[in-house]
């Protein structure tokens, strides 16, 4: 149906039912993903995520993989290497640098009885690492148990409320029990203290 340019009537073949293939060439989807997949695509788009990502895993490879190759233990002692700048040769290390042997750096030096700094940063790191990495597994477990069983058996309210309730009760029998490791604490150092002044009377 045609019409002339001043009318105002409208065009009846603008309103004819679009066709099955009209309809699917409007169809505009994404690709359907799983929950990691999108989860990942997400995390990349994080600038600030992924650099913290990255940082995570240096972290975590020098705690876990560098004291595998690292020359130094943790726990050994390094004979006439005591309290030694970073980067810091003994005599005897610097002897044997003279004679053609070669000997890794303390990169972080030594401490008062020659344990190399960095293997033992090193595993400190590992340490902090692991407890917070088990602590936050365990979060996990029970909080998903403990949800599970709420949810499934429409406990819901009464949960809410233990687990608000729970910290206070903690916290609240956790505090005369700090108190005692304290005053004991305090007594133990008071007794060091008398002992030592007794025998530098004795001396």
């Amino acid at each position: 149906m045609k019409k002339k340019f001043p009318s105002l009537h409208l065009n009846a073949d603008d309103f004819i039912p679009a066709t099955n293939d009209e309809k699917e060439s409007l169809v505009v989807m994404r690709d359907s993903v799983n929950f990691w997949t999108d989860g990942m695509r997400r995390l990349r788009k994080n600038k600030i995520a992924m650099v913290s990502l990255i940082f995570i895993l240096i972290i975590m490879f020098f705690a876990y993989v560098m004291p595998a190759f690292w020359p130094y233990s943790y726990e050994q002692q390094i004979k006439y290497s005591e309290n030694l700048k970073p980067f810091e040769y003994s005599q005897t290390e610097q002897a044997r640098i003279d004679a053609g042997e070669k000997v890794f750096p303390h990169i972080c030096g030594t401490d008062k009885l020659g344990r190399d700094f960095a293997v033992r940063l090193m595993m400190g790191t590992r340490i902090s690492l692991t407890v917070g990495l088990i602590c936050a597994a365990l979060v996990l477990i029970v909080g998903s148990i403990f949800g599970a069983v709420a949810g499934f058996a429409g406990l819901l309210d009464k949960a809410d409320r233990v687990e608000f309730a729970a910290p206070g009760a903690e916290v609240a029998q956790r505090g005369p029990v700090q108190l005692k490791h304290i005053a004991a604490a305090c007594r133990l150092m008071q007794s060091v203290n008398v002992l030592c002044n007794n025998c530098f009377q004795l001396t």
